[in-house]
């Protein structure tokens, strides 16, 4: 929710668009000419996608592995920043567009993605029972708690976070919506 987007906001699509060296152009845009890398970083798909990262995570086998194997928790990790890429991507300004996303589509998607994330943490506090298996040295009760502070914690955060991109997607559209504002005044004056 948060590290994903910050990386799409740095642009980096743009950077290599914008290299000097003629092979990460080139091979830039071969990999997004890819109808393969378009499918993927269309809004609905990339919705799909992160979704299915963020409950995959939280209540699959998976999210158990994580529980009691750092590598799996890593995995877990490099997930969230693939699927929270490409899920951004298309959502947030800075880059290049694959296939062009309304603004308004922009603002509904971020809002509409903030209610599994914080239902993921609202489950998570106020459930009684452990979500995963825990390594033997923590106890059910500290498991439990642990459970209960993490999901508290991504039942807020999630909130606060999301509610800084609807913020930044919505300026981009009143940005917008002033540029076409001004040129069509400009093209009236000019007729």
């Amino acid at each position: 929710m948060f590290i994903a987007p910050l990386f799409v906001m740095g642009s980096p699509i743009t950077v290599a668009f914008n290299s000097k060296n003629l092979n990460i152009r080139t091979r830039t845009r071969q990999i997004l000419n890819s109808r393969y890398v378009q499918f993927l970083f269309r809004a609905p798909i990339g919705f799909a996608i992160f979704l299915a990262v963020l409950l995959g995570t939280h209540f699959s086998p998976l999210a158990d592995a994580g529980m009691t194997n750092s590598n799996f928790h890593s995995f877990e990790i490099v997930l969230f920043i693939i699927g929270g890429f490409i899920y951004y991507y298309p959502v947030m300004e800075g880059n290049p567009q694959l296939i062009p996303v309304s603004h308004q589509v922009r603002v509904i998607s971020l809002f509409a993605m903030m209610v599994p994330e914080t239902m993921v943490g609202f489950f998570l506090y106020s459930g009684n029972m452990l979500m995963h298996s825990l390594p033997a040295s923590i106890t059910r009760t500290k498991g439990l708690a642990d459970q209960h502070q993490g999901g508290s914690i991504m039942w807020a955060m999630g909130m606060l976070i999301d509610s800084v991109w609807v913020v930044l997607a919505t300026k981009d559209w009143f940005s917008y919506e002033q540029r076409v504002a001004k040129q069509e005044d400009e093209t009236a004056a000019a007729a």
